[in-house]
């Protein structure tokens, strides 16, 4: 890699997710923007500690991944965790957490905490920019501002209002409001999850910027639709993603396209009820659950499907749309999905209603067999790579320390 340039600034990365840990979009967005950015200069990334474990690609290309706080076995629950409700004043829990005592907070949030306590432990003075990633990192990147006089970018790919909705105001919620004020810069995956932090968390719309994820996966075939019409959701089982409401799209699609095929990938707390439920509508020869599927893997998979749908009530992005597309696949999406705002072409349904949901896939089928849809909503995921996401970056760093 050529040598950093001097007006380019020394940039610090905290991920709770990034190579090899990937448990969804998080650790692959980390990893993406971050190999499109050591093309231009020397990332420093902190990450849990995954017992001596690097993803050497990415090491031997211009990234300096130092793992911190072996954090023990991850379990990645922040969407049920409870929280501490009338923990309001952030600065009070900010001042506990530099502390070091125990909290005696949820098992996973004080794995969340010890990792950024490592991170905070590691002297890092010449940094000029401290890039965190979602909540997870925020109370160490106001930690290295403070200290350190470093500006702090607080890139949102996931809000606590999108996994648990807008009632849940407890310390998840505080911490993200509390981030939003503290950050010099927000970046957001999407102009809806702009608006989202602008309107539930008060944030100044002057401070957010929307860098939209990028796609570096080659183009796939395009081909004509098989007898058996494969549809594919693929996501957590959790209220967010919508599953429940998949199956009922499954059962009415199948009313009308017996032969169709329905796979159901993901893990989650709604698995139980999910598999109940289509046992309980006699559909399970119809709807396959696969469990989760290994990021490495998901590529395979779209390969074999024809439409994938995200009836997400909340999505900030979406990042499988992106893939799917690119892999020749017709995408169905909610229109609270950031991914819409790439693939202008795809199919957007804007009312959860069942049936509105399977007509889409059933237009899908008679009007793209051609494929013509899905080439346009594949030329338009390709137009959006992460060199484009790292260019738009490299501009905001340079504008913070100007």
């Amino acid at each position: 890699m050529p040598p950093q340039p001097e007006s380019y600034p020394s940039v610090l990365h905290l991920c709770w997710e990034f190579p090899p840990r990937l448990e969804g979009g998080l650790g692959q967005a980390c990893a993406g923007l971050v190999s499109a950015l050591k093309d231009s200069l020397w990332v420093n990334v902190f990450s849990p500690d995954e017992g001596g474990h690097v993803y050497e690609p990415l090491i031997s290309q211009g990234v300096n991944k130092r793992g911190v706080a072996n954090i023990g076995t991850y379990q990645n629950s922040y969407a049920n965790v409870g929280d501490l409700r009338g923990m309001e004043d952030m600065e009070s829990f900010y001042l506990a957490f530099l502390s070091g005592d125990p909290l005696g907070l949820d098992p996973f949030l004080e794995q969340v905490l010890r990792f950024n306590r490592s991170v905070i432990n590691r002297p890092e003075s010449d940094v000029q920019v401290v890039h965190a990633h979602d909540w997870l990192s925020i109370l160490a990147g106001v930690c290295l501002k403070r200290r350190y006089g470093c500006k702090l970018v607080w890139h949102v790919h996931s809000l606590q209002s999108d996994r648990v909705g807008y009632h849940d105001h407890g310390l998840i919620y505080h911490l993200e409001k509390w981030g939003a004020e503290q950050a010099d810069c927000i970046v957001a995956v999407s102009h809806y999850t702009k608006r989202v932090l602008c309107e539930t968390y008060a944030a100044s719309p002057e401070k957010v910027r929307v860098v939209h994820n990028g796609i570096e996966t080659e183009r796939g075939p395009v081909t004509p639709f098989g007898s058996r019409k494969k549809v594919l959701f693929l996501g957590r089982m959790t209220g967010q993603k919508a599953p429940e409401f998949m199956v009922e799209v499954a059962r009415e699609l199948l009313r009308h396209e017996p032969s169709a095929h329905i796979i159901l990938a993901g893990e989650g707390e709604r698995l139980p009820v999910l598999r109940e439920v289509v046992n309980f509508r006699k559909l399970q020869g119809s709807i396959h659950f696969v469990g989760r599927v290994h990021p490495d893997r998901v590529r395979g998979l779209l390969e074999n499907v024809d439409v994938l749908c995200l009836p997400s009530l909340s999505e900030p992005f979406g990042l499988v749309a992106l893939e799917a597309a690119m892999a020749g696949v017709a995408v169905v999406m909610s229109d609270r999905c950031g991914a819409s705002e790439v693939l202008s072409s795809a199919r957007v349904v804007r009312e959860l209603h069942h049936y509105e949901w399977a007509g889409a896939i059933q237009e899908i089928f008679a009007q793209d067999q051609t494929g013509e849809i899905r080439r346009q909503v594949q030329k338009e995921a390709a137009s959006r790579s992460w060199h484009d996401a790292a260019g738009e970056m490299m501009k905001i760093y340079t504008d913070l320390v100007s």
